[in-house]
Parts: C-alpha cells; structure tokens; sequence
C-alpha cells in the first residue's frame, strides 16, 4: 500500500481549483492508497479556504463554494483521512529539524509527523510507502535530505511535446524550443501528466 502524506497545501487544492488541483484530484482516484495528514493540517487547510474567500482574485470561490468546501472537508476528515497526532516525540524532533533545515515551526512539525508515520508504516510492512505530498520548496528540500520520498503537486507535462517538468506557479512557463507556455495559476489546466504509482514511488 501506498501511503501519502499531504500537508494543508495540497489538501486545499481538493477543496478549489488552483495550481495543481489537476494531480491532487488524481490522487484520491488512485487505488491501494491511504491518504494521511497530520493535526495541523486539518485547521491550517480550513485557513486557507477562509482566505480564498477574502480574496477577491478569487471570483469562482464565493460563499457558497466556501461552505460547501468545508463541509466536504469535515466530511473528509472524519471519514477519509487518516489525521496523526502531535506527541512529544515529534515536537522534540520538529526542534531539531529546524535547526537543521531552517524550516519555520508548522513546517517543522509537518515533517517530524510524516517522518514518524513513515518509521511506523515501513515498520509494520517494509513493501508499504509513505510519500509526502506538498509544493513547498525548502519542505520538499528538507524531506528528501532526511530520506523521505516527496511529490511536488505541481507537476505538468506539455500538452503539445510531452516533456514532463516541474511548473511554477504565477511565472511563465516554457521549456526547450517548444511553442507551449502557460502561466501556471488559476486558468483551466492543460496540462497531460498522469499520476502513477510508479511515479510517485520513483520520486
């Protein structure tokens, strides 16, 4: 089995359309899969969705999205996810982290979880993975240096060559001598990448 670990900023790309809701919403189709987060991510996830709505950019997101969402996401929580408690441990652990990393403290504590989950999965079954699911560059930096298999959301494949590249977000996007750019953001996707078991475990 497949276990991923989202943090709150790939949970909220289920809950509205943005950067890399394309892949999240792959994600929950895949089969043999646990999907996991940790304490904070629950509040921290229905943070954002209150800030989506103050955002005026946001004119898709209005307060009829806005509730909707966070019913769905009190639905999610007690039935589909499996949320992980902060304990001691992980807080003396998400200490040394930032000293290590220079991750700020919730950054901290999402990776003491994760790293946590994934001794105790890998512990009850060596064939299981555990994969971290998140777009923040010094989180993703960090995981991989303490051994953790990451997937960066926003994973694009040109919709005319193919080349699969790693997007970001509100720039240009161009690659090569293609003729295919996007300013990855809020616009409908065109993106072609597929998201595989196999991909994420070769991360």
């Amino acid at each position: 089995m497949t276990h991923l670990f989202l943090d709150a900023c790939a949970l909220a790309r289920r809950y509205f359309t943005d950067a890399g809701s394309r892949n999240i919403d792959q994600l929950f189709a895949l089969t043999d899969t646990a999907y996991c987060t940790d304490i904070l991510g629950i509040p921290e996830t229905a943070g954002a969705l209150r800030a989506t709505l103050e955002d005026t950019r946001w004119r898709a997101f209005q307060r009829p999205e806005f509730e909707a969402a966070m019913e769905l996401l009190l639905n999610h929580w007690r039935t589909q996810y499996q949320v992980i408690a902060l304990n001691p441990q992980a807080a003396n652990d998400a200490w040394s982290l930032i000293y290590r990393h220079y991750l700020r403290g919730a950054d901290a504590i999402h990776l003491a979880l994760a790293l946590q989950y994934h001794g105790a999965v890998r512990s009850a079954d060596p064939k299981d993975a555990v994969v971290l699911v998140t777009s923040d560059h010094r989180l993703i930096k960090a995981a991989t240096a303490e051994g953790l298999r990451v997937f960066h959301f926003w994973r694009c494949q040109c919709p005319l060559c193919g080349l699969e590249f790693q997007a970001k977000k509100g720039k240009l996007n161009k690659h090569g001598n293609c003729t295919f750019s996007c300013n990855c953001g809020r616009q409908e996707c065109t993106s072609t990448y597929q998201v595989t078991i196999d991909k994420l475990l070769a991360v």
